[in-house]
């Protein structure tokens, strides 16, 4: 019996060291401060974001106006711990794509640095493919793929992996399927603006960031001239473009406005260009094709180049003469002109 009783209380014993122990174990981890999964509201503050758009001449509408806005923005966001070193290690943060930035704001974490990457298609809404999301009957948005991969919800989304395409480069998924594919060239026919701002620390009561937006397109213009430019097609075939076929029993020009291959590129250099092949070629009315060579043309950010096509003789290549002249959307550039395969190149001055 008194073995009993003193297997008991050592028992007894064991069982409140643990419980001891176990409190104090809880106790410490309890005091240990903790970085919560989620931070509270009061470790966040409330940034407006505004765009400048540097580009923009006199004439154009403003940003925000009353008519249906087509334009379409996408913006991603990333985080470093302030203050940030030489070489940061910039995080996704927060991502989201927007029709309006009318009253747009972000939510920011206090002790971070921030890096903003912002891109917006003029036009976007009826030029770049989009599918319509439904969920248990209720319309979620539209998404957009290149260079968005993202739904259009006017909000931002936090905390998601590295989203979206590279917004730095032009791969851009048209509104156009042939074949049951749909078309997604590196320098799509569109108008596209792009801008960064790095290193944006936020105020303790929020503030506004302002990110700078310059237009990364050219403009592209061609005109059939000569006694044979009045029928038949002329195919334009610039490199990673669709292509243009001009009716010319119709007109004799086509312009477009195209987005660079590298959108990142041409936003860090106001002289920015791109140098790569057009094939031009008529196909007349009974189907014979006549080739009118191949030209490396040299293409200028937020400048037009006009290409005359010279349709005397199409018994052969013909020569093509290429200059920058003012556009409506664009100013003054190089005027070149092509003679007897040499290129003559004319600087002359522009209003960047």
């Amino acid at each position: 019996m008194r073995r009993i009783t003193k297997l008991l209380a050592s028992v007894a014993m064991l069982l409140v060291l643990l419980l001891a122990t176990s409190c104090e174990t809880l106790v410490n981890y309890l005091d240990t401060p903790q970085t919560p999964e989620t931070p509270t509201e009061e470790e966040y503050v409330t940034v407006s974001l505004g765009f400048d758009f540097v580009d923009l001449e006199v004439g154009y509408e403003p940003l925000s106006r009353a008519q249906e806005n087509n334009d379409v923005y996408g913006i991603q966001v990333y985080s470093t711990p302030a203050p940030a070193t030489e070489c940061p290690e910039w995080k996704p943060f927060a991502y989201g794509a927007f029709y309006s930035t009318d009253n747009l704001s972000i939510n920011l974490l206090k002790g971070y640095e921030y890096k903003f990457i912002a891109t917006m298609l003029k036009d976007g809404k009826e030029k770049l493919y989009n599918l319509e999301q439904w969920e248990n009957g209720v319309y979620l948005g539209d998404e957009y793929w290149a260079p968005f991969s993202a739904v259009v919800s006017d909000n931002f989304k936090y905390g998601l992996d590295d989203h979206g395409w590279d917004l730095g480069s032009g791969y851009s998924c048209l509104n156009l399927v042939i074949n049951g594919y749909v078309q997604s060239p590196n320098r799509p026919n569109l108008e596209r603006y792009y801008g960064e701002l790095e290193g944006y620390t936020p105020g303790d009561k929020g503030g506004k960031a302002k990110i700078q937006l310059k237009r990364t397109s050219f403009g592209a213009k061609f005109i059939a001239k000569g006694k044979n430019a009045g029928s038949g097609t002329l195919e334009i075939l610039m490199d990673s473009a669709m292509q243009v076929n001009l009716n010319l029993a119709e007109s004799n020009q086509v312009s477009d406005i195209y987005t660079f291959d590298n959108v990142r590129e041409a936003w860090l250099d106001n002289n920015y260009s791109e140098t790569f092949p057009v094939v031009l070629r008529l196909v007349r009315e009974d189907g014979t094709v006549v080739p009118l060579g191949t030209h490396n043309l040299t293409f200028k950010r937020n400048a037009t180049t006009v290409v005359h096509v010279s349709m005397d003789d199409t018994s052969e290549a013909s020569g093509v003469g290429v200059e920058f002249l003012e556009s409506g959307e664009m100013p003054d550039g190089d005027e070149v002109t092509i003679e007897g395969g040499e290129i003559v190149d004319t600087e002359v001055e522009t209003n960047k």
